[in-house]
């Protein structure tokens, strides 16, 4: 669909990534040019690590599949969930500063069944206390290629009934209100 928004992966941040990474990997040199076992090994290790993540980096920049796709069936992000997650799936859209955010979150109305195939790292909060209002699900966008404002002006023209009508930082303020007060009535409840 043309209204549809596709994210991939940011090459230019992912090469900027695994520049990075491979400036850290110079560290490892001299431990293993040294002439004891122990800081050799050390090195080594160092290198490794460093030659591993540089390569995944380099591969993720050049791969071009989409990897969160908001349209009119729901939220699809390729590294949570084998499948969309449907608008009906999702009770509320947390609200973020749109400036300086990288992430959207999201509670879902039953997180243990939207989440059973998920990978165990992305179910790993959801038997958290929830006093805390925490969101059941995060996506990321710090090494893609979109802006928050566009998964938010996306997510408002297909389940407006999920963003918030407040804008900028006003929708950070009012986040931090809401989950105040979430967790003085919880404390209250308790008593």
């Amino acid at each position: 669909m043309p209204n549809d928004l596709v994210i991939h992966h940011s090459a230019r941040r992912s090469l900027l990534l695994a520049a990075l990474v491979a400036a850290a990997a110079v560290i490892a040199v001299p431990f293993v040019g040294a002439g004891q076992t122990l800081p050799q090994a050390a090195g080594a290790i160092w290198l490794g690590l460093c030659a591993s993540a540089c390569v995944g980096l380099l591969e993720r920049a050049a791969r071009r599949r989409p990897i969160v796709r908001v349209d009119a069936q729901g939220l699809f992000d390729l590294r949570l969930l084998p499948r969309p997650i449907a608008w009906g799936e999702i009770e509320a859209f947390y609200p973020v500063d749109l400036d300086r955010s990288r992430v959207v979150e999201l509670r879902l109305r039953h997180p243990h069944r939207t989440l059973a195939a998920a990978p165990w790292h992305v179910r790993l909060g959801l038997d958290w206390p929830r006093h805390l209002d925490l969101p059941h699900l995060c996506v990321s966008l710090l090494l893609l290629d979109g802006r928050v404002t566009d998964v938010v002006a996306a997510i408002r023209r297909y389940a407006p009934h999920l963003v918030p009508e407040l804008t900028g930082i006003a929708i950070q303020r009012d986040h931090a209100r809401s989950r105040t007060s979430a967790g003085l009535r919880s404390r209250r409840i308790g008593e």
